[in-house]
Parts: C-alpha cells; sequence; structure tokens
C-alpha cells in the first residue's frame, strides 16, 4: 500500500501548523520548510479547508491555521480524505477489466489489508504524531519555525 504525495503533503501541512497551536502560517512559508511544491500544499489546504479541518485567509495577513483541536484530528480520516482512490489493485477498480477476477482470492486479501491500513490510521490523532513538547520543538527546530 502507498500514499499518494497529495496525501502525504496534506499530513505534512497538518504537523506543521499543529507545531504552531492557534498561529497562521502562508503556503510559502509550509513549502519552503519542506521543500515541496507550493502548488501541492495549495490542492491539499483546500481540501482540508473544505472540511473543517483548516481555515484560510487571503491578504497581506492572511495564511492557513488549524481549526481543529489536533487530538480531535483522526488520521485515518484525513486519509479517506485526502485518498480517495484506494483501489490498491486492478480488481478493486470500479471498471476491473481483469480476467482472472472470477476466481481469484486476491481481492480478498487486499481488502483485509487496506481494512487494516485504515485501521491503525484511525487509532491515531494529529496530537499523537506531533507529540509531546519535546518533539513539538525538535519539529520546529527542523522545519525552521520561529518561537
Amino acid at each position: 500500500m502507498r500514499l499518494t504525495q497529495y496525501t502525504d503533503l496534506g499530513l505534512r501541512l497538518l504537523i506543521y501548523l499543529a507545531s504552531t497551536p492557534g498561529q497562521s502560517a502562508s503556503l510559502g512559508e509550509i513549502a519552503d520548510a519542506y521543500g515541496v511544491s507550493k502548488a501541492h500544499l495549495k490542492k491539499a489546504a483546500q481540501a482540508m479547508a473544505a472540511n473543517g479541518l483548516l481555515e484560510t485567509r487571503r491578504g497581506k495577513s492572511g495564511g492557513i491555521k488549524l481549526i481543529r483541536d489536533p487530538a480531535t484530528v483522526v488520521i485515518g480520516s484525513v486519509v479517506r480524505l485526502l485518498e480517495p482512490d484506494m483501489h490498491l489493485v486492478e480488481c478493486m477498480r470500479p471498471n476491473n477489466e481483469c480476467v482472472i477476477t472470477p476466481v481469484c482470492r486476491l481481492r480478498r486479501v487486499v481488502h483485509e489489508v487496506r481494512a487494516a491500513a485504515l485501521k491503525a490510521f484511525d487509532s491515531y490523532t494529529l496530537a499523537d504524531i506531533v507529540g509531546e513538547p519535546e518533539q513539538v520543538a525538535q519539529l520546529r527546530e527542523l522545519l525552521d519555525i520561529s518561537p
């Protein structure tokens, strides 16, 4: 199983914002901190803002901000939001064309694997991922975030 870059960037965006509670940051700052595309981050930010995780403001004093308590942001929910196509093999796709589907047991196994992965993601919140104050301090240092 592999998450897309979109989901990876969305999760890293949340980690950045959770390490700066109550503060706004620009997409440019976050993109620079991670060395990634601002355009890719923007797409993930828009999806999460539309689903009530982030607040976005335009203009000189604009930016994005986490508006939910990190302890209430379930990682599995974020993965489902950002990773809508979790069809890991051909037979899981709506227009499946695999000729062995009628007798193949792979689909059931892959369904179980996907369910287990989502269950694991569901057992963690953003607060769990960001960690305790000492881990937050290390994150801030690694991302070059001012105190």
